[in-house]
């Protein structure tokens, strides 16, 4: 079963289904392997097969709220939202200290865009657990996008107090205070975690749309061309920089080299596992094609927070 979960970590769907079934065979009451058939099929887009493998696995471990979670996530993929609602809200009358439930049922609500809905959901959740940092964080990104800007900056602010070592939760913190019109605070934020937290790439962006570069900035130009060239940077941290770079090279005139950053962060996106991101980026890409100067300003739309930490 260990192979499974191996290949599975590289995306290799069909090797890890035929690992999983061999550990079906050798123990076909160990939950652990069935969910692990249902991870692999799911990868393929075997939505209804993954389903029930998961379901196999429920009968053995009754009640798991991840496998809950996974069942849900099958129907939703196949397009049933009412059923993969209505599956965790069960789940949930039938036990509401479960956060997992809490937390996949306020983010299914937030990829619908029931926005209030999702707060709602948060709320309740936050009810059987109060200082649950991941329910505190959902809520607070919920709140900044129904522009409640105090009250997510006072949720960020709680959870900064806890652990002030949070790039996330600082990011989304300096996006509120911009909201704010206290753009130096913002600035001053976004500049911090430039510097202490250099391999993320969402405060970069945020610099970008509350800074005009010119040539005093050529260092901080270099340091994020340097940072493109690591080969660690994940593909969502260097979508994030890619624009950045292209809207610094864009301030300094230099269009033509800007152009080939957003392009490059462009072909990156479909790679971008977080929907938050890919909403806050649609509006800038999908006008590449008609790039002019000032192209970023006019196309990036509203800032959305960093993704949720699920």
């Amino acid at each position: 079963m260990n192979l499974g979960r191996v290949r599975l970590q590289l995306e290799q769907a069909e090797s890890a289904s035929k690992a999983f079934q061999r550990a079906i065979v050798l123990d076909p009451v160990n939950p652990a392997a069935h969910a692990g058939a249902g991870e692999s099929l799911a990868m393929s887009g075997r939505y209804d097969e993954a389903e029930n493998c998961f379901r196999l696995a429920l009968q053995r471990a009754p009640g798991d709220p991840g496998l809950i979670v996974y069942i849900a996530r099958m129907m939703d993929a196949r397009g049933e939202s009412e059923r993969a609602e209505q599956t965790l809200r069960d789940a949930l009358a039938s036990d509401p200290t479960q956060p997992d439930l809490w937390l996949a049922l306020g983010q299914m609500l937030q990829a619908y865009r029931r926005i209030e809905d999702a707060g709602a959901v948060y709320r309740d959740a936050l009810l059987h657990h109060p200082e649950h940092p991941e329910l505190l964080f959902r809520l607070a990104n919920n709140l900044y996008e129904q522009q409640w800007l105090e009250e997510a900056e006072g949720l960020y602010r709680r959870l900064l107090e806890k652990d002030p070592d949070q790039p996330e939760v600082l990011n989304n913190l300096g996006m509120v205070v911009a909201s704010l019109a206290r753009r130096a605070e913002a600035e001053s934020i976004f500049r911090q975690l430039v510097e202490t937290a250099p391999w993320f790439g969402h405060p970069y962006l945020n610099l970008a749309l509350s800074h005009r570069f010119g040539p005093s900035d050529a260092s901080q130009i270099a340091d994020m061309t340097k940072l493109l060239r690591r080969s660690q940077v994940a593909d969502e941290d260097a979508l994030y920089v890619h624009y950045a770079l292209g809207k610094a090279l864009d301030d300094c005139g230099k269009h033509e080299k800007a152009f080939a950053h957003y392009h490059k962060a462009n072909q990156l996106r479909p790679r971008a596992r977080s929907t938050s991101t890919l909403r806050r980026l649609a509006r800038v890409s999908s006008a590449l094609n008609g790039f002019f100067p000032g192209l970023f300003e006019q196309f990036s739309g509203p800032a959305m927070p960093a993704g949720n930490r699920s």
